[in-house]
């Protein structure tokens, strides 16, 4: 299944099921499974979920449960995936980076980062 597969579909629950791997609840559809810099797929399988979500899951719950998911790209030749949610008469968008060690970003509409999975430090 090809994610341009969900677009028009509900973005759920975020899951952080182990260090650097999260679900997200995509009704009709499975799970939305990400593994920063790694990679992203769709998955029917059955996944046990934490009893308590992760400080950043809860975050993402917040600013994205229940969001239609407006378009999903690829910026460029890049390995970053772009989803546009819309929640509320709000667009939200969330990055996903697929190289290095990887990371998820939050935006607003003004493009201002709300949550980062990884803080980057500077040398």
């Amino acid at each position: 299944m090809e994610l341009k597969e969900i677009e028009g579909a509900r973005w759920g629950k975020t899951y952080q099921i182990a260090r650097e791997t999260f679900l997200v609840k995509i009704p009709k559809y499975g799970h939305l499974v990400i593994i920063p810099g790694k990679t992203i797929y769709l998955s029917r399988r059955k996944w046990s979920k934490p009893v308590r979500p992760s400080m950043f899951a809860m975050a993402m719950r917040k600013h994205t449960e229940n969001s239609i998911i407006r378009s999903i790209s690829q910026l460029d030749f890049d390995r970053i995936i772009v989803f546009k949610l819309l929640k509320a008469g709000s667009i939200k968008t969330v990055i996903v980076e697929l190289f290095g060690r990887g990371n998820i970003l939050l935006l607003d509409e003004d493009r201002h980062i709300i949550l980062n999975f990884k803080s980057l430090r500077s040398k």
